[in-house]
This record gives structure tokens, sequence and C-alpha cells, in this order.
């Protein structure tokens, strides 16, 4: 065979290889989707609210098309008038509903074994709920890591007036310490938008709504 026709083989052999080549390569982006107008979706939105439901996804709209608006912290107190200077307020009539962001109702006690049960009334993205959280062990202080049972309740609108009816007529009044040795509370703190100068310690106008209330916070936890 003369070296010209070999010098031709060779050639032919190595297009033959470059063309294989190729066609692997194109089949491989083919396969990932990178060619041929195949598209991977892209991954789904964090949701950045923890107590979002299937049905309340972000963005979701009304039959009008639009999503409810919240107002903002900046909206409700332009909207609300000039609060006087008390040394206590009235919840309902100083502290009003709009203005509302938490509360706390907290019994806990050293005594062997020792006991802490917390309830949290709360306001998020324009919705009501309870948080409620208990802490069992042979130690005392009962600390977070000593919690056995805990939960997140999204309030119906009648059972978020009936709470407001049960705090509706109590005051907030500025902090003071406590020197009740060995008293399990309850503890309770209301917090609000307009509070002067930590204006939250609470009280029922009634104590006989202490119980009444405390009932009211288990059957909720009982209905879940």
């Amino acid at each position: 065979m003369s070296q010209k026709n070999k010098k031709g083989r060779t050639v032919m052999l190595i297009g033959g290889i470059i063309i294989i080549v190729a066609a692997i390569v194109v089949l491989v982006l083919f396969l990932s989707g990178v060619i041929g107008g195949r598209q991977t979706a892209p991954p789904a939105p964090q949701s950045s609210d923890k107590f979002q439901t299937d049905g309340d996804s972000a963005g979701e709209s009304g039959s009008s098309g639009q999503t409810e608006s919240v107002p903002s912290v900046e909206e409700i107190l332009a909207s609300l008038p000039k609060l006087p200077k008390k040394k206590a307020y009235v919840v309902g009539e100083d502290v009003l509903e709009q203005e509302f962001t938490e509360f706390y109702f907290t019994r806990s006690g050293s005594t062997f074994p020792p006991y802490f049960q917390r309830f949290r009334f709360f306001v998020e993205n324009g919705k009501h709920y309870m948080y409620h959280e208990k802490r069992e062990g042979d130690t005392w202080p009962l600390t977070e890591k000593h919690i056995t049972v805990s939960g997140t309740i999204e309030l119906t609108d009648e059972q978020w007036n009936t709470f407001w009816d049960y705090i509706k007529g109590g005051t907030v009044q500025s902090r003071t310490e406590n020197l009740d040795d060995g008293d399990d509370g309850p503890w309770l703190y209301l917090y609000w938008l307009r509070d002067p100068d930590d204006f939250q310690e609470f009280s029922f106008d009634d104590y006989g709504k202490v119980l009444d209330f405390e009932d009211f916070c288990y059957s909720l936890i009982e209905g879940e």
C-alpha cells in the first residue's frame, strides 16, 4: 500500500472518530435537557410564613383577583388617637384591639415536681393564633429543653372574640418587681403598639375571670 493511501485512510479514521464523539456529545446534551427544547422546572419558593396552610399560599387571590391587604404598623399607628398619660390603661378603651400584638398567660411553680404552662395569643399577617407550651422535669427552673407538649392553633373569629372579651376591661400598668416568693402566678403580660414605657403587666378586671380564662385556653387545646 502506497504512502498516499495510508495517509488517506488515517484521515478518514480520525474524521470518523470525531463524528462519533460529536454524536455522543449531542446525545448527552439532548438527554440532559440543555438542547432540544426541554426545560427543567425551577424549584418551588420556600414560604417565609411558618403558619401558612395549603389553602393560603403566597399570592393567592380571592374572587376579586386581589390579595387582602394587611395594614402595616405605621398605618395602624396613624389611625389611632393620641394616648393620654395614665398610671394604668384599660384594655378596650385605651388599648384598642387593632394595636394588640401579644398576650402571655404563664403558670410556673417550683414545687416537686415543678410545673410550667404558658399560653401565648398573638397576631400574625392579620390572623389570630394561640401557642401553648408545657414543660416537665425534676429540676428547677424548667427551661425550653423541658418542653413536652406544644403547638400553635389558628383561632376562629368566634374564638378570638371570646379571648378579647376576657381581657377587655382589664388593665395594663408599668412592669414592677414581683416579690411573691413561691407564688405560681399566673404571670400576665400584654404587648401593644402605643405602649409608652413598658406598660405590659396585665390584670383582669375580675379575679374570677382568671380560672375561666385558663379553662378557655385548655378547651382550645382539647379542640385542636
